[in-house]
């Protein structure tokens, strides 16, 4: 520390600066910088350096100017440090900081998180706290929603047939269709920090395949304990009818869809398929790639909604490419990947990323008559209305192209798809990349 008037914290600050103008993350404890590992499938920066606590700075909930003053060192689980960067696309160009906020002590919680409910025990109430403290402060990412009403009959018609997926025995007879992508894509519910993180803290689900099995799907909502059969979740959501379900073919539909998502090896040549670009291999390559503008169109809804990669929505992985090959043959089982997406925030397999799926969790609220204007009165609502995708949205998205007097899907074959690739600012930074992780 040359200026000997410096604070221990100003001492950081100037240090921390400094790491992050090379690309690196300042370690006070040891004074070394660790290297930062990017990880595009769960938008953000991930860095770890074993054996030493990491600095965390509250400023969730406090005001700016404790931010000045008020840290905190976290104790290590297992020996390792998990110091999280996110890219945010209104502060610095290259990347910010998470700071992730400590967990107040209970009677500083909304009353809903303090998990005063009948039937915990200390146990439950102790495990529902150690998963709140991982994802308390993390930022809700901000879906957005297409605007189908504003499409061309047209285009609605060929965006419906592309989204709709036929079950069919071995024998090819077709048993059953599903409608449940078009309708996961038009789900609107507002987004709020109270609902998600009573869902993702208290939420368990049971390996049962059963659709009227009680207590497969259970958690906490509005300070009550919920729980919910398959059948019941999938009418909540709306993914499906009663009528639907009660057809000869949901059976079949239900249990033999697909519910395993493959590695890379076994969907690259579906990529080479329907794409310009040769290589998937290697890394998650930019959606400008694929040929069928509505087959784009799809990729950018599956990014924004079930995916969850508010910040990095333009790459395919290989999640991606597989709910998209699920549209063009074979059938997945959305109601079932959907609980399963929604449910691994439980288990930390997206430690870090920010709070995804909080529209469906909203759907949830609405379900059980939690959401009025009353009944979100003292809430932190985050959102209230859903962004939406317009016309010319996917204009600029070089989905759409606007005829003056009408609109229409842009055409691009493989030798122009090769050639706007290359002119476009979005695709120019969105050459494939090697990347860590699907």
């Amino acid at each position: 520390m040359d200026d000997p008037n410096m604070t221990m914290e100003e001492y950081i600050k100037l240090e921390e600066g400094k790491a992050r103008r090379r690309g690196r993350v300042f370690n006070w404890e040891t004074t070394t910088y660790g290297k930062i590992k990017v990880d595009d499938d769960l938008d953000d920066l991930r860095y770890v350096e074993t054996k030493f606590p990491a600095i965390v700075i509250d400023n969730a909930f406090a005001p700016q100017d404790a931010l000045l003053c008020k840290s905190q060192v976290s104790t290590p689980v297992n020996d390792e440090i998990d110091f999280r960067i996110s890219f945010d696309e209104s502060d610095d160009e290259d990347y910010t900081i998470i700071y992730m906020a400590p967990l107040p002590a209970c009677d500083q919680r909304h009353l809903w998180l303090r998990y005063q409910v009948e039937g915990y025990t200390e146990e439950i109430v102790h495990d529902f706290e150690q998963r709140l403290e991982t994802i308390f402060g993390r930022q809700v990412n901000r879906v957005h929603i297409l605007d189908f009403k504003g499409l061309t009959p047209d285009m609605r018609q060929d965006l419906a047939e592309r989204m709709g997926m036929v079950y069919t025995k071995d024998d090819g007879q077709e048993v059953f269709v599903s409608h449940a992508w078009r309708r996961l894509f038009g789900i609107r519910a507002p987004l709020v920090q109270e609902f998600i993180l009573e869902f993702f803290s208290t939420c368990r689900i049971r390996d049962e395949m059963g659709l009227d099995v009680a207590g497969t799907l259970c958690f906490q909502m509005g300070g009550a304990r919920r729980s919910m059969t398959w059948r019941q979740f999938i009418l909540a959501l709306g993914l499906h009818t009663a009528e639907e379900m009660a057809e000869d073919g949901f059976g079949a539909y239900w249990l033999g869809s697909e519910r395993l998502i493959p590695d890379k090896g076994d969907l690259s040549d579906y990529w080479v398929e329907i794409s310009s670009s040769r290589d998937f291999l290697r890394g998650a390559p930019s959606y400008t790639y694929i040929r069928d503008p509505v087959r784009r169109l799809c990729h950018r809804l599956i990014s924004y909604n079930i995916s969850g990669r508010g910040q990095a929505p333009k790459k395919v992985t290989a999640t991606d490419l597989f709910y998209l090959r699920s549209m063009d043959r074979g059938a997945a089982n959305v109601p079932y990947l959907l609980a399963q997406y929604l449910f691994r925030h439980a288990k930390g397999r997206k430690s870090g990323a920010r709070l995804s799926g909080g529209h469906f969790i909203g759907s949830l609220a609405y379900h059980f008559a939690l959401v009025s204007d009353d009944g979100l009165r003292g809430l932190s609502v985050v959102a209230r209305e859903l962004p939406l995708i317009d016309m010319r949205e996917l204009v600029k998205l070089n989905i759409c192209m606007d005829l003056r007097d009408d609109w229409a899907w842009v055409a691009l074959g493989p030798e122009r798809q090769q050639a706007a690739t290359a002119g476009a600012p979005e695709a120019a930074e969105d050459a494939p990349v090697i990347v860590e992780g699907d």
